[in-house]
């Protein structure tokens, strides 16, 4: 499904009408929109994403109501690709058919189906959440503004270790997705002198009492958990019920705050790796007004660090957009890859300032940052820090 977003309403369905793109009659004086797809699992039973949707609608309608970019409002068209390869691709081929000039805050495991077309069509993927994995950090035509899950997944293995827990077992599932994940986390731990071992369920898991008394059978001192979110507050009862008192650690994208506070004093000392200023930190400028503008949008919506990124990425997407003329795919990718000058995202280092690892050459903001839960509140410890160094 394809839906376009024009500057007062939503137009449904398999393509554009005159009204929502702005190129009737009434509008032929009007600044030409500038055209941008996200593409997003937004209905899928185990990995979902709707928040991002709420999140690029948020910032697009923020950012044209103070007057659009140089006088072009943004106009972003959302396609679900429902984490079917096959959706993905479609998704694709629509936006160079929807002449996208780019691909913008995207959250997908689908990307190894995305990126070809993307390429043969010249259009960049611009601020990514890096859920399809290591893709989206070494593809030429990804620019991430964070270190996807390949940061938060070693970042938690080294935090893991670092905390003392040497000896972690890390819980997975049965998706590339997660496996790619596990297996970061794991060279997290190793590169940080620790000894980890992975057992893997099902996709479809719910109930995970067998798995983690296969897990805790090697006796572990920490759990590592790359579980869908749907998943991870069910491993956490899982493992206190089994009697484990020891470390757990989890990325931030797999165990929400509605999550940790449903779990209760079970959820106390977790540890989460984040990829960009806790959402939690409502003491930051930044976090608020995004807070803000997404209860504005959806007062229901999940607050997050998928939706946070996706709302990075359309400011990320909007500087970039005021610098290029004329826009096309094309040019952005080679004012990127050019810049001089590093671009303020303020939930992040600014884009630019720091040198991309040698093993993800795309990913400029290979960082993360740690926030332990205390008392039933998530507290940030430390400063962003590079988890390959």
């Amino acid at each position: 499904m394809v839906v376009v977003l024009g500057a007062s309403l939503v137009a449904a369905g398999g393509g554009i009408s005159s009204a929502s793109t702005g190129r009737g009659p009434a509008k032929a004086k009007a600044a030409a929109p500038i055209v941008f797809m996200t593409i997003g699992s937004f209905n899928n039973p185990i990995i979902s994403f709707p928040q991002v949707e709420t999140a690029v609608t948020a910032r697009v309608k923020a950012i044209n109501a103070a007057g659009g970019v140089n006088g072009h409002r943004l106009q972003p068209i959302f396609c679900d690709d429902q984490g079917d390869p096959n959706l993905a691709s479609a998704c694709a081929r629509q936006a160079g058919q929807d002449h996208a000039v780019a691909v913008v805050g995207g959250a997908t495991t689908q990307a190894s189906s995305i990126f070809p077309i993307l390429t043969a069509e010249n259009i960049p993927w611009i601020g990514g959440s890096g859920t399809s994995g290591p893709i989206e950090l070494t593809d030429p035509i990804s620019f991430p503004i964070n270190g996807g899950s390949p940061a938060a997944s070693i970042g938690l293995g080294h935090t893991l270790v670092q905390h003392g827990g040497t000896k972690p077992v890390i819980i997975t599932i049965s998706s590339a997705a997660a496996l790619n994940g596990a297996n970061q986390v794991l060279a997290g731990v190793t590169g940080a002198g620790g000894n980890g071992t992975i057992v893997t369920a099902a996709l479809s898991t719910v109930d995970f009492s067998a798995v983690v008394a296969t897990a805790l059978a090697g006796s572990p001192n920490a759990v590592a958990l790359v579980v869908a979110p749907t998943q991870a507050a069910s491993v956490v009862q899982s493992l206190r019920q089994a009697g484990f008192t020891g470390l757990i650690g989890t990325l931030s994208t797999a165990l929400s705050v509605p999550s940790i506070q449903q779990l209760g004093s079970a959820a106390n000392g977790i540890l989460l790796t984040y990829r960009m200023i806790p959402t939690t930190e409502t003491r930051n400028p930044t976090v608020s007004q995004f807070i803000k503008e997404m209860k504005r949008q959806n007062s229901n919506v999940l607050i997050d660090e998928t939706g946070f990124n996706s709302w990075t990425a359309v400011n990320f997407f909007a500087a970039i957009a005021g610098k290029v003329r004329p826009l096309s795919g094309t040019r952005i990718m080679s004012y990127l890859n050019h810049l001089t000058t590093p671009i303020r995202l303020n939930s992040v280092p600014a884009w630019g300032s720091l040198k991309a690892p040698s093993e993800f050459p795309r990913a400029r903001n290979f960082v993360t940052i740690i926030g332990q839960v205390k008392k039933g509140a998530i507290v940030q410890i430390g400063t962003f820090y590079d988890p390959l160094k």
